[in-house]
This record gives C-alpha cells, sequence and structure tokens, in this order.
C-alpha cells in the first residue's frame, strides 16, 4: 500500500534542538494558499514593474554592493521597493507560512509552547527558516524555482532577517547567522 505523507519534519540550523513540522502542499493546496492572497500578489506585479521601470541601471553585484545600488535610485523606486517589502513582511510571509507550519519543538515563545497561534510571534530569524521550510515544503524544487520569471518577488533571507528583491527567486539566499537573537528560549 501507498502511504504518502502529508507532512515533513526540518531541522533547525539555528539550535540542533529545534525542529519544524510542516505541511507538504500539492498544486491544489498551493493554489488554495494562492488565492487568498490574489490582490496582493496583483499589487506586488504592479510594484514590481514600477521598480523595474524606475531603477537606475542594473544591479551588479560585482560592481557595487546592493546597499550603494538602492542608493542611488529615485524616491519613487524606495517607496515601491518599501511597500514591497512591507507587503511581503505583513501579508506574504504569513500566509506562507500558515498554509505550512504544523508544530514545532526545541523552543518556547514568551515561556508559551508554540501554537499556530503564537508562531508568528517568534522572532525573526526563527520565521525566516520557517518560511524557507513551508516554502521548500510547498512542492516547489529548484528546477520550478529557476524557471520563475526573473520578475518574481523573491524574499530573500540574510544573516535571520528578511528582506525582499526583485532577482530571481533561483538566486535567494538562506543564511542564520546570529540566530539566537530576540526571544527565543530552547526548552
Amino acid at each position: 500500500m501507498l502511504n504518502f505523507d502529508p507532512t515533513t519534519t526540518v531541522q533547525s540550523s539555528l539550535h540542533p534542538d529545534i525542529q519544524y513540522t510542516v505541511r507538504v502542499l500539492n498544486s491544489v493546496e498551493r493554489a488554495k494558499r494562492d488565492a487568498k492572497i490574489l490582490p496582493i500578489r496583483a499589487r506586488i506585479g504592479e510594484l514590481l514593474r514600477l521598480v523595474e521601470s524606475l531603477a537606475t541601471g542594473q544591479f551588479d553585484e560585482s560592481k557595487e554592493s546592493y546597499h550603494d545600488y538602492v542608493k542611488r535610485q529615485p524616491a519613487e523606486w524606495l517607496a515601491a521597493d518599501a511597500e514591497l517589502t512591507g507587503i511581503n513582511e505583513k501579508d506574504l510571509i504569513p500566509n506562507e507560512i500558515m498554509a505550512g507550519f504544523v508544530s514545532a519543538s526545541g523552543f518556547t515563545i514568551g515561556g508559551q509552547p508554540v501554537t499556530r497561534e503564537n508562531i508568528l510571534s517568534a522572532p525573526t530569524p526563527v520565521l525566516a527558516e520557517l518560511y524557507v521550510a513551508c516554502n521548500d515544503a510547498a512542492g516547489l524544487d529548484k528546477a520550478m524555482l529557476k524557471n520563475l520569471p526573473s520578475s518574481s518577488t523573491s524574499v530573500v533571507v540574510e544573516d535571520g532577517q528578511i528582506g525582499t528583491t526583485t532577482a530571481p527567486i533561483a538566486n535567494a539566499t538562506s543564511s542564520t547567522s546570529d540566530a539566537t537573537a530576540g526571544k527565543l528560549t530552547v526548552a
């Protein structure tokens, strides 16, 4: 008999005692998750087109830091980029986490066990790692991510912080140095 386990357990890189259980989403569940935020995704598309049209030159990491690239952009670009970041932090990332999160072990939030009700109160490094785990379990493998258009919203997790980029999702990275900062209490 074939058995499909709709969850997977992910070992944290933040601390050896931390594990997340996340849902493995099939294409129907991904579509349901995405349908909840369809107007938000439409706004993201508008903002990405605006950011691309307003950008002063292309970003080339071999020639300048991203910080320097941002500094030379016009005010309208900065406003659109800030709105993209806000949408990601307020709407997109929480939606992705709540669609995939089942449980966590090895830490508490404010002295309380981790639940679906309080997981979004976890420190940013935990949310960043959990976001990556939920996306990885959503059924989009590296080849699928690579084939997405380069104008996709990409969430970048760097040094335990969540940010955005208009680079292809395939270039998004994940690292979690200084990972135990914040309200994380290891059980």
